[in-house]
């Protein structure tokens, strides 16, 4: 018999396809997820989005204002009017840029290296100065969109222009089309400083779209919040029936990513988040009963190391994607891990909770 003393129950998976440039999700134990809760980094509960600046810092829009963490330490940068921040997003010549009530703008470092905020909203019209909650920021060719659900903007050289005053949703971009979703028109499109209505974009009036994304050569991946997934190539819908489809139909879509070639991450309000391929297949779910804070995923992110980092309604997880070691069974469900044995193909666990034991179709 063969004894071996530990502090959680791991599992080594051995893969031959590994590799630090790609994205794998093993079939096979639980992956390692860190929880940061409030009293470390010291803000609000929620946290909406994250992004990450090319020395390798997070950034996360949080409800106490913009928490930054260098692998180390959190700092927290609060608002000057002391809203909410609901969006963070790194455009492609690397600056922060950040959107909240009524103010949006980026962050710039001064001589000795500190970060302060620089706003823009002031450039904006005295008539459309109370836009709301900045919800989605996007680089562009003709520059940075910034977008409330009463408002779209788009900033360039220190002008902005206003492009649509209306009652929409969120926006998407999409290799270089922006998609913006239009609770009475349906799906918009802005192209080249005009936006007009996309085709057959009325079929989603009504349907609040939180997701848009690239599934293969001719068709895009739009995900509802109450719909669930529809496939758009511009000349037809189709519901996307499917596992995946069903279940963020069932818990509410709120954040949608692509992680790699063939897969996807799909965070919900009720039910945390599921990973899924090109098929709609459910590759593994993830939600409190594995070791998120809580279930409720507002805000998804693959930073350049490809951990996945949750903004969640009360904390901030990160899930260890890319780990060739994972968690056999969740310490939540069998309590803390001492000795294991294996005799008789059977393996045997000893933890705080109790004697366990398992066979090899169960691991």
């Amino acid at each position: 018999m063969v004894r071996v003393s530990f502090f959680y129950i791991f599992i080594l998976i051995c893969c031959a396809r590994y590799t630090g440039a790609q994205v794998i999700i093993n079939n096979t134990g639980i992956p390692f997820i860190n929880n940061y809760i409030r009293s470390e980094f010291n803000g609000g509960p929620q946290t909406w989005s994250i992004t990450q600046d090319n020395r390798g810092v997070l950034f996360f829009a949080n409800n106490s204002g913009i928490l930054e963490f260098d692998g180390l330490d959190w700092r927290l940068y609060p608002m000057e009017n002391g809203s909410i921040v609901r969006k963070v997003y790194k455009s492609k010549n690397g600056r922060i840029y950040v959107g909240a009530f009524n103010e949006f703008g980026f962050l710039q470092s001064d001589s000795l290296g500190d970060i302060y905020y620089e706003s823009l909203s002031d450039l904006v019209p005295k008539d459309l100065q109370d836009f709301g909650e900045i919800w989605s920021i996007i680089d562009t060719k003709e520059g940075i969109v910034f977008q409330s659900f009463s408002s779209t903007f788009l900033y360039n050289e220190s002008l902005i222009t206003v492009l649509t005053d209306r009652n929409l949703n969120y926006a998407h971009l999409v290799d270089t089309k922006l998609f913006i979703g239009d609770n009475d028109f349906g799906l918009l499109l802005y192209d080249k400083g005009n936006v007009n209505k996309a085709i057959n974009g009325e079929f989603f009036k009504g349907k609040i779209i939180t997701g848009i994304i690239k599934l293969n050569k001719k068709d895009l991946l739009i995900g509802t919040q109450f719909h669930g997934f529809y496939l758009y190539n511009q000349k037809k819908i189709i519901q996307w029936r499917n596992n995946a489809s069903e279940f963020i139909k069932k818990n509410q879509l709120y954040s949608l990513i692509q992680l790699d070639y063939n897969l996807y991450a799909a965070g919900t309000i009720i039910d945390g988040l599921i990973f899924f391929n090109q098929n709609g297949e459910i590759i593994r779910h993830i939600n409190k009963e594995v070791g998120l804070q809580n279930n409720s995923v507002l805000g998804l992110f693959l930073d350049a190391d490809k951990n996945l980092w949750v903004g969640l309604d009360y904390g901030i997880d990160m899930i260890k994607l890319n780990s060739p070691v994972s968690m056999l069974f969740s310490p939540h469900e069998y309590g803390t891990g001492y000795v294991s044995a294996i005799k008789n193909k059977l393996l045997y666990f000893g933890t705080n909770h109790g004697l366990f034991y398992a066979g090899k179709e169960e691991i």
